[in-house]
């Protein structure tokens, strides 16, 4: 099993002042091109310091990063950083690839479990070697990405060219995926301690990988669920049988959001407005930026009814998460496609008067770099992304609330037929409506999940109402970017009223001012709100993914 670097003496780390600005800025749950905006530095500056500061603190994420720095910090001050070394037992959300090899070939299983282990140590997730079988690649337990389903279905394809040589008709290879939760001691401000790990969905994959068929990949119905978190426009084939060597074929593209702005014709009219303001002055892009889920992909759609509407040349792209071939997709043409491709169309006297991208919070740096150096200056760009970037001198617009009539609809479009009693069903809508808050995303994931409805009218639902996991991977993964207090924020979920300042510091056994700043600072990115001195989410999805993921108070 990986496991994590040995801290070292806090003494030993002295930070420049550059790096402790960028350390705080990690702790702020920014990338590292929000931080070369923000800061004024080259990509790759930025890039030289964060390996830098990496080495001074012997750690190699950015969990582990913000956990050190903490812990320096208290050094330096004289004082004991409980939250910092803490641990709590609690639910995470994971994705299992469970692999076998014919245990007659012993060179096989060991290019398989060094394969894997590699995979898991290049991005920081937990590899488990099963003696003589196979082994076991489990993501998401230090910090869960939305886009890990994508990167273990992608996984097989590297696992399956590593071991080619060995794969005959005497040497099968097979495996499954699933989804699901794990028990595991986490740090309060996030990352696995690597002390404990127990979850059923690892046996699941493991037995799920030895029924499959040899050369083939099963995907558990967990699996497919989970992948909804990853991509608004990406989506699996309904076979649960993928051919092992080549997982791609399992992929389909399609829009989720055809024809429904969903009453959001007020902003797509200013949005289209600002655009037309930004090209007359050459002031080149627009940014829109929103929670996720919030709709920001339906936006876009019925931006492009309007731009036809008004024979309007536009291209619209959708960024495609890390690990794909394109890192594209364009919308119009049904097709992925490469950065290099667009630019070469657009500088060869294409049309367009406006060029879309959307979902780009999915892009990667160079991606992002390339964009800013080659687009922006140059030609009218609607920039689509869940944060605020720090771009001077651009036309930002944050996306307003659905209405409850709104989300009505959101919740009657995604209803399966069937799905609902219809004694149940004004009921049933109204209560997703509420727990959603406005989220779209959130809504539509209920409605479509039949666990989840069952579970409205089930006796056993004030114990753990069931929750589907994509909505469980979208909210932790945003509360894993933010490296919040997953103690404080445990505390504050099973409140549902809220919790007094006051009560809260005496149960963590930490002083007021201290719980004042964690609590300051999750408002500041959303998460809790302070109505006097009582504390609460801002959004009723957080307190139910933390409440149901944690496992006592």
């Amino acid at each position: 099993m990986t496991g994590k670097n040995s801290s070292p003496s806090c003494s030993e780390a002295k930070l420049s002042f550059r790096q402790k600005q960028i350390l705080e800025m990690i702790r702020q749950g920014k990338s590292n091109h929000e931080i070369a905006f923000d800061l004024g530095l080259g990509l790759g500056t930025v890039k030289q310091h964060v390996v830098a500061l990496f080495r001074k603190l012997k750690v190699s994420s950015r969990a582990m990063a913000v956990v050190q720095g903490q812990r320096q910090e208290a050094f330096a001050a004289g004082t004991a950083l409980s939250e910092s070394t803490e641990t709590i037992l609690q639910r995470r959300p994971c994705v299992v690839l469970s692999v076998t090899v014919d245990d007659q070939n012993p060179a096989a299983l060991k290019a398989l479990q060094k394969s894997m282990f590699d995979i898991a140590n290049s991005s920081g997730d937990i590899f488990i070697s099963r003696k003589g079988m196979g082994g076991d690649l489990i993501l998401g337990i230090d910090r869960i990405l939305e886009s890990h389903p994508l990167q273990a279905l992608m996984a097989t394809g590297e696992i399956y060219r590593k071991l080619e040589s060995f794969v005959s008709s005497q040497t099968s290879i097979k495996g499954a995926l699933t989804a699901g939760l794990a028990m595991a001691s986490m740090y309060r401000q996030g990352g696995w301690s690597g002390e404990a790990l127990a979850s059923s969905t690892i046996v699941l994959a493991r037995h799920r990988a030895l029924e499959t068929d040899p050369g083939t990949l099963f995907l558990d119905q967990t699996f497919i669920q989970a992948f909804r978190a990853c991509s608004g426009i990406l989506s699996l084939n309904q076979s649960q049988l993928v051919d092992f060597k080549d997982p791609k074929t399992s992929l389909k593209y399609f829009s989720p959001w055809p024809d429904a702005s969903y009453g959001r014709e007020k902003d797509i009219a200013r949005l289209f407005s600002a655009l037309e303001d930004s090209a007359r002055v050459n002031n080149r892009a627009v940014l829109l930026w929103g929670d996720s889920g919030s709709g920001k992909s339906s936006l876009c759609h019925g931006l492009s009814g309007l731009l036809k509407s008004r024979n309007k040349a536009f291209r619209l792209l959708s960024c495609l998460p890390p690990g794909l071939s394109f890192p594209f997709f364009d919308v119009q043409e049904a097709h992925p496609c490469g950065l290099k491709s667009i630019i070469e169309d657009l500088s060869g006297g294409s049309a367009e008067d406006l060029v879309i991208f959307d979902d780009l919070h999915q892009a990667d740096e160079k991606i992002l770099s390339a964009v800013q150096e080659h687009l922006l200056h140059k030609y009218t760009v609607l920039l689509v992304h869940r944060d605020r970037l720090n771009i001077s001198g651009k036309q930002q617009f944050r996306l307003s609330p659905l209405t409850r009539g709104s989300m009505a609809k959101v919740v009657a479009d995604n209803f399966a037929s069937g799905h609902v009693n219809p004694d149940h069903l004004q009921q049933t809508s109204d209560y997703i409506a509420a727990s959603a808050a406005a989220n779209p995303f959130f809504a539509a994931e209920m409605a479509r999940c039949r666990e989840f409805i069952d579970s409205l009218f089930s006796p056993e639902r004030e114990l753990k109402p069931y929750l589907p996991i994509q909505i469980i991977i979208r909210v932790s993964a945003h509360l894993d970017r933010l490296n919040m207090d997953s103690k404080l924020l445990r505390a504050v979920a099973f409140r549902k009223k809220g919790i007094k300042l006051l009560e809260l510091a005496h149960y963590l056994g930490d002083d007021e001012a201290s719980v004042k700043g964690s609590v300051r600072r999750a408002a500041d990115n959303g998460i809790l709100i302070t109505s006097g001195n009582v504390v609460r989410f801002a959004h009723p999805m957080f307190q139910r993914v933390i409440s149901y993921l944690g496992v006592d108070v």
